[in-house]
């Protein structure tokens, strides 16, 4: 099972009993560590691995208690053992951040610098240059999100929202405007735009600028319609728009809300601000009964054991024997929808909303004119 299956759920559940009852068998540690090492209750058993081996450790093992110590968000611990890890940019940069969220700033600052010497156009070259802007000083922050910024790339617009906020801060105006502007242009359809959008949006409300808010929020929430940012900035686009007076307009935003980004928390605002049968702040304050048992229905291509436990209620093994039959395969349509349902019915609060999301992943599908998507 260990050499076949080595990361099947079967497996991983068998590894976290088995770890409980032999504590001093580190080879079940490290299979644990290595293909789950999100593992939760895996640190203190990582800890004693380490304890009791760390000077027999292969370069191997170092990388993969570096690895778990990352994902069980041990970061003074992974900050240790990526030190000796290899110098690749991944490791370098855990090395870096695990410092910085650890409060160790010099060595964080040393760890970043490594990275860019050795690799500076690797992935998380991006993303080294924004953690590091936030340790050095003023120059050297602005140097590293000019450069960031310039080399368009995936994290090119926070470095040019970060440099706008820089610029702000130091009270060269001019500057973070022209930044912002910059932004605004290149990068519309960004959540960093959006952010930046909304932020400066506010700020003109506030100060009694309503035209200069609608304009903006428009400029970009037309660009991400589709988004929870977009939907925030369009909705209140009509918001500040009714405080204008301008009812046909506010209604007008608020349909496009509903258009665009229908699942979204503002979709319901705009509903209720419509007059549409949505609920409101108040009705979601008034004491209801409901007596309501949700339909337990059959699930489409599940086999016959998945469909017996489903039936019967026993939501936890459902959603683990579909997940043991489902291993390694490839996902389809029909298979979203099956484990986005077998997971709503099982598990903790986290699970339930993977299921909701998975299921909700559907509905572009269906708007694309997926018919399977569609019928689900």
């Amino acid at each position: 099972m260990l050499s076949r299956f080595p990361d099947h759920p079967v497996t991983i559940e068998y590894l976290q009993e088995a770890i409980e009852q032999q504590p001093q068998n580190f080879a079940i540690v490290r299979h644990l560590a290595a293909v789950a090492p999100e593992s939760k209750g895996l640190t203190p058993h990582l800890n004693r691995w380490v304890e009791a081996r760390q000077i027999a450790f292969t370069a191997d093992d170092r990388q993969v208690v570096a690895d778990a110590y990352w994902a069980q968000r041990e970061y003074g611990r992974a900050s240790r053992a990526y030190q000796p890890a290899a110098a690749n940019p991944q490791n370098l940069y855990r090395l870096g951040r695990s410092h910085q969220i650890s409060r160790e700033p010099t060595a964080a600052i040393a760890a970043y610098q490594k990275l860019l010497a050795q690799f500076p156009t690797a992935d998380e070259a991006g993303q080294t240059r924004l953690k590091l802007a936030e340790l050095v000083n003023t120059n050297a922050a602005i140097a590293l999100l000019r450069q960031e910024a310039d080399r368009n790339s995936e994290d090119s617009a926070t470095a040019l929202r970060n440099l706008s906020r820089l610029y702000a801060r130091i009270g060269n105006a001019t500057a973070a405007n022209t930044t912002r502007q910059h932004l605004w242009q290149q990068y519309p359809q960004t959540a960093a735009a959006a952010t930046e959008a909304w932020e400066i949006a506010t700020q003109r409300a506030k100060a009694g600028n309503l035209s200069g808010a609608i304009e903006l929020a428009q400029q970009i929430g037309t660009r991400q319609a589709d988004t929870e940012w977009g939907a925030q900035l369009n909705f209140w686009s009509g918001k500040w728009m009714n405080q204008q007076g301008n009812s046909a307009g506010a209604a007008s935003a608020y349909q496009k809300v509903l258009q665009e980004a229908r699942s979204s928390y503002y979709a319901w605002r705009a509903a209720s601000l419509l007059g549409l049968p949505a609920g409101d702040f108040k009705s979601g304050r008034t004491p209801v009964s409901i007596q309501y048992q949700p339909s337990i229905l059959q699930l489409p291509g599940a086999s016959a054991a998945v469909q017996r436990l489903h039936i019967m209620g026993d939501a936890e093994a459902a959603w683990q024997r579909w997940q043991w039959e489902t291993y390694d395969r490839a996902a389809t349509t029909q298979s979203v929808f099956v484990g986005g349902v077998l997971q709503n019915r099982s598990g903790e609060y986290l699970d339930r909303l993977s299921g909701i999301n998975a299921v909700a992943s559907l509905i572009q599908k269906a708007e694309e004119g997926d018919v399977t998507a569609h019928q689900l």
